[in-house]
């Protein structure tokens, strides 16, 4: 009797236990340590701010709430969180943000005492990613900010009536966009009959958009899980300005110079020949990021706007003899031209990619002339006066194996006397004294 009278309370303390336990498990993880998992991590995100500025920092969020099964918990000011776990249990884990996209991750702790649950770090590049391992746990990626929309009308500007079915074209502008060699990111929508439309699941961030292919491009900021409204104004007939013809444009520019000296020639006849090289590659160097350069950013095509991006690749000094004399009456061609850049790029390793020219600079006084479409130009004066100091001109019949544009872009300045005969030639000094 005196043993029944202990036993009671220790078998009905364990019915109490095992159905609290059935009832609630979380209460068990929480009130006796040896049956949980305590779940601790950081929770970063991007920051609008910044990578609207083009860096890739990832932003502590605070107010983020982590929900393992029944367990769930908010982050602190420092992005942090703990939770507890009954062992021995798999869980599917959401985490849910103001302006964020929701975030979920599978996570195993076992029998593990502890284990980790990060999402994003402050180095982490990218948001979104997929979860992986790490010591004791898992990391998965920071939290992406919630995509909005741009909405608006499209109206043609003489009549004010809807254009319909106008095509509406958005590209990234945030700064990495800006200062890359790669084509922005894309957005488009078809407006209705009313003229309206809307562009959805736009990230956060600056865009440059378009109507009916026409105009202008026009700013808009989008903010995270919000919708910004910008109407356009079409010119269809009789407008003036810049308009776009369709045709391939480079959005960045980065130039291979090739000046081509044979034995016995100069490129400054009064001066240093390294000197005159140097001022055309500063010159390269440093014209990116000028309002001179600048106002090629009026310009784009389907794939984006022009940005205000040049860059030196390269120079090259080629000492190889010309197929010409180089005079009037024996001058180089434009196929000598494309055949001397061809052989030096191919043989420098130059990419020949989209963004990339090429630039030919031959010795002074070396005469040359190009034909187009039957008409005859040289860099001395015909008896039309159709001449030129340089030109500029692509071509397409240039194939090389692991290229990936289908035309070679290119100029060439023929480093001569006697330009006064082009009507803008001329008129002032020539800059530090160059000939050119």
């Amino acid at each position: 009797m005196v043993l029944g009278l202990f036993l009671t309370p220790l078998v009905a303390c364990a019915a109490l236990i095992g159905a609290t336990a059935i009832a609630q498990p979380q209460l068990l993880a929480r009130d006796f340590s040896v049956f949980s998992t305590r779940v601790t991590g950081t929770v970063y995100g991007e920051d609008a701010a910044q990578r609207e500025a083009g860096r890739d920092v990832m932003a502590i969020v605070a107010g983020a709430t982590v929900a393992c099964g029944d367990s769930h918990a908010v982050t602190d000011a420092q992005g942090q969180y703990t939770l507890s776990l009954l062992r021995g249990r798999d869980y599917v884990c959401s985490l849910a943000a103001p302006k964020y996209a929701t975030a979920t991750a599978s996570i195993h702790p076992q029998l593990n005492s502890s284990y980790t649950l990060d999402f994003g770090s402050p180095s982490a590049k990218t948001a979104g990613a997929a979860c992986a391992p790490v010591a004791s746990g898992q990391r998965c990626g920071a939290l992406a900010l919630q995509p909005g929309s741009i909405s608006g009308v499209a109206v043609d500007s003489a009549t004010h009536q809807p254009i319909n079915s106008a095509s509406v074209d958005c590209w990234d502008d945030s700064l990495a966009a800006r200062t890359s060699q790669n084509n922005p990111a894309h957005y488009s929508a078809v407006a209705g009959a009313q003229g309206q439309y809307i562009v959805t699941n736009a990230p956060a961030g600056p865009y440059v958009c378009v109507a009916a292919q026409s105009g202008t491009s026009q700013p808009v900021v989008v903010r995270p899980g919000a919708g910004a409204t910008l109407d356009f104004s079409v010119c269809q007939r009789h407008c003036r300005g810049v308009a776009y013809h369709h045709g391939d444009v480079m959005h960045t520019f980065t130039a291979y110079v090739i000046f081509w000296t044979p034995a016995g020639t100069r490129l400054d006849p009064s001066g240093s020949d390294a000197r005159f090289r140097s001022l055309v590659a500063q010159y390269l160097k440093d014209v990116g990021g000028t309002r001179f350069y600048g106002l090629l950013t009026q310009y784009w095509d389907i794939a984006g706007p022009i940005r205000n991006i040049a860059s030196l690749g390269g120079t090259y000094v080629d000492t190889q003899p010309y197929p010409h004399a180089g005079t009037k009456a024996d001058p180089l061609s434009d196929k000598d031209i494309t055949a001397e850049i061809e052989r030096v790029s191919e043989a420098q390793h130059w990419p020949l990619t989209p963004g990339v020219g090429y630039a030919l600079i031959t010795a002074h006084g070396v005469q040359s002339c190009a034909t187009y479409l039957g008409h005859r130009s040289c860099s001395f004066p015909l008896p039309t006066d159709n001449g030129f100091c340089a030109y500029h001109s692509s071509s397409s019949s240039y194939h090389r194996s692991g290229a990936t544009a289908d035309y070679m872009p290119y100029m060439y300045i023929a480093d001569v006397s006697g330009c006064d005969f082009v009507p803008t030639f001329g008129e002032a000094p020539a800059p530090y004294g160059a000939p050119l």
